[in-house]
């Protein structure tokens, strides 16, 4: 798993560009300086030019259900 990172971007936090349901931010307007242009999953493009890819393929990492497995 790795994200490619553009640290030489300048922009500021769009709303339009938030990608989580409740678009709700006190970072909104904020100038920024960097941003991510590609992730990749378990070898596989999930995110690319601001856009997500695919269906989910991520999976929660839970400290209970870590522990419960290797106490079993």
């Amino acid at each position: 798993d790795f994200v490619v990172f553009d640290d030489c971007y300048q922009g500021e936090i769009e709303l339009e560009k938030i990608k989580y349901r409740h678009k709700i931010t006190p970072y909104a307007g904020r100038a920024i300086i960097g941003k991510i242009e590609q992730t990749l999953l378990r070898g596989q493009v999930v995110y690319q030019s601001e856009q997500c890819k695919g269906s989910p393929i991520g999976k929660p990492i839970l400290r209970h259900e870590r522990h419960h497995q290797e106490v079993a």
